[in-house]
């Protein structure tokens, strides 16, 4: 199992494939091979059933028809299985309904996972109705975010960038492979010291959610409405920090962006790559939501 192994080719199951590629790239082949077991093609799909705040695993026993819903064929056998069984438990075997409905990668980290999940930009509450921006305190009703979201989204992210920014750096540096870190590189304060141009794995799912363009301006190299797998994190040699993503799309252009310390600003190239490359100077522009697991 490896992360080019997810390879989404249809629109609207990207909540589920991102996903699983943030749990393969944080918890790793070991983890992801106790979700699908399988014996004389029939195949046992592990999930999670969050009941009053506690998890309990459950089991749905199924025969494989890679036919049945039309899964990417881009997808490895156990990539596909594995969104075969959650399309079958939680979507009551109908991908249309799948691909109409959509979902939110919250559930399906919670679902596949057994550990609590957090929404830390934006929480969406049971009902759906309205949101509530965590870093700003802020609640916005569905009648009035429904048909301009992206205004709401503006105004907040330049009211707020560098709170925003610390936050969701305080959240990842506090989730990184901590085996990568030397013991003495951990101040008193518990804040880790990261060495720069090193990229640190994120040891926790997490997914990012797309906006995909500021006032109006698409901007080139993200898809928009659309979720990436964050893998890690790193800071250049000037202290700026970056967000590194996977795309579960293989074959789209990608954004990368540095520094250039001559010029004093930040470039970026747009690359045929899944592989993306954020400065937390611009994820503030497209960025929606991110969410993670409470390990």
């Amino acid at each position: 199992m490896n992360i080019e192994d997810i390879r989404q080719g249809k629109e609207g199951d990207c909540f589920i494939l991102s996903s699983i590629l943030s749990i393969l790239s944080s918890l790793g082949e070991l983890y992801v091979s106790n979700i699908i077991n399988e014996k004389n093609n029939e195949i046992t799909f592990n999930y999670y059933i969050k009941n009053n705040d506690i998890f309990e695993k459950n089991a749905l026993l199924f025969l494989y028809n890679e036919k049945e819903f039309n899964i990417s064929s881009k997808n490895k056998d156990w990539v596909k299985k594995i969104e075969y069984g959650y399309i079958k438990q939680f979507y009551n075997n109908d991908i249309s309904k799948l691909l109409n409905e959509g979902g939110i990668a919250f559930n399906v980290l919670e679902n596949l996972t057994g550990y609590k999940s957090k929404i830390v930009i934006n929480r969406l509450f049971d009902n759906k109705t309205q949101l509530y921006y965590e870093v700003c305190k802020e609640t916005i009703i569905n009648s009035e975010w429904k048909n301009d979201f992206i205004k709401y989204l503006d105004i907040l992210f330049k009211k707020y960038p560098t709170l925003l920014i610390q936050k969701i750096w305080r959240i990842l540096t506090n989730n990184i492979e901590k085996n990568n870190i030397e013991k003495n590189n951990i101040e008193k304060n518990n804040n880790v010291q990261i060495i720069p141009n090193n990229i640190y794995k994120i040891n926790c799912p997490c997914v990012i959610g797309i906006n995909g363009h500021l006032n109006n301006i698409d901007i080139p190299g993200i898809i928009s409405e659309h979720l990436y797998s964050v893998v890690g994190i790193s800071i250049d040699e000037y202290n700026n920090k970056y967000l590194h993503v996977v795309n579960p799309h293989y074959n789209v252009d990608a954004r990368q962006t540095l520094y250039d310390n001559m010029n004093n600003n930040f470039t970026s190239n747009i690359v045929k790559s899944r592989y993306g490359i954020w400065s937390f100077n611009e994820i503030i522009l497209f960025m929606s939501d991110i969410t993670y697991s409470q390990l």
